[in-house]
């Protein structure tokens, strides 16, 4: 986990998010936030991951990744769809692999 930090800024998204993902990271293994409760830290880092309604910071995220997906060539469609359709995006079937 060392060197996520060090590759994060090789792609246009992780540059423009590395302060978040590292404030993720932080929360996960407790790098300056030993004070907070282990289980209280890692629902934060899910919070600001995944839950756009709740993190300013998730929905930021959710959309620059869901722009960076149409941009790769996924179909509109299907990027708003989520999850509901993960494993025909992993597998090719939605056009390139993000």
């Amino acid at each position: 986990m060392e060197k996520l930090p060090l590759y994060v800024e090789t792609t246009k998204l992780g540059k423009r998010f590395k302060p978040l993902l590292t404030k993720v990271l932080n929360l996960v293994t407790g790098y300056k936030f030993e004070r907070i409760n282990v289980w209280d830290r890692l629902d934060k880092a899910i919070e600001i991951l995944l839950y756009g309604d709740k993190s300013k910071e998730a929905y930021e995220l959710s959309e620059a990744c869901d722009k960076a997906m149409i941009d790769l060539g996924i179909e509109k469609y299907w990027v708003e769809a989520g999850y509901d359709n993960i494993d025909e995006l992993l597998h090719g079937k939605l056009g390139p692999t993000p």
